[in-house]
């Protein structure tokens, strides 16, 4: 059905099917009941003029139990804006999460940092500098839209489609070397005392934070190929 907002009067096109539903206009946000549908008036009953007998009226159908309503609503906007700054923005909370302590000893005397644990050993070497490069990377291409158009050369300005797509991948080789040395195990851990060591909620919460970058680079490239002119993505929640 076609109605207006009653806050913007601006012509909205609403599914039949959200008629006597709480829903959000998508342009100011303003709360509003979409109209309930009219009833189809009932036919009337054809009589016959040749027939003075009135045939049997049918049966009445049961009643239909009335449909349960939605009273609130939260719409999530997936924003390309906010989107381009979510790989740079985990791997940073990485970097603070890199000083705090990855393990702990059996007796809580002693523990070590990310910087520690990752330069005891060939592989977390690899893995703090490429870690290092891809937070530098995730940063300037989380910036570089956001510039003026035309304060970049050309072939910057057609390398941009695909910051999100070398993000990616470059998220994926830090993630996959982390996980290379939890299976293999720190180095530190095959010292005497971080022998039956810990590793901590900071550690768990690091690759997490790995995940989302991840994440976060692969939804920005889908964005991006999707194309900028259309409309952002959302996820309403309704109760």
């Amino acid at each position: 059905m076609n109605l207006l907002c009653p806050s913007c009067q601006q012509k909205l096109n609403v599914p039949d099917q959200h008629a006597g539903q709480l829903m959000k206009c998508p342009l100011c946000a303003n709360t509003f009941t979409v109209p309930s549908l009219p009833s189809a008036p009932a036919a009337p009953p054809v009589t016959s003029a040749s027939s003075s007998t009135n045939t049997p009226a049918p049966p009445p159908s049961a009643p239909e139990m009335p449909a349960g309503t939605y009273h609130h609503i939260y719409t999530i906007w997936i924003s390309p804006r906010v989107v381009g700054f979510l790989p740079a923005a985990a791997l940073a909370l990485v970097l603070l999460l890199m000083f705090l302590p990855w393990l702990t000893s059996a007796t809580g005397s002693d523990s070590a940092s990310g910087w520690s644990v990752s330069f005891s050993s060939a592989l977390g070497m690899l893995y703090a500098l490429a870690f290092i490069a891809t937070f530098l990377l995730a940063a300037v291409f989380a910036v570089l839209p956001n510039l003026p158009p035309g304060s970049l050369p050309n072939a910057v300005e057609q390398f941009l489609p695909w910051r999100s797509a070398v993000v990616g991948v470059a998220a994926l080789v830090i993630l996959i070397f982390l996980v290379l040395q939890m299976v293999a195990g720190f180095g530190l851990e095959k010292e005497p005392q971080f022998s039956y060591a810990q590793r901590t909620f900071f550690f768990r919460l690091a690759v997490f934070c790995h995940v989302i970058a991840f994440v976060g680079a692969l939804l920005d490239l889908w964005l991006s190929l999707r194309g900028r002119s259309e409309p952002m993505p959302k996820i309403d929640i309704m109760w």
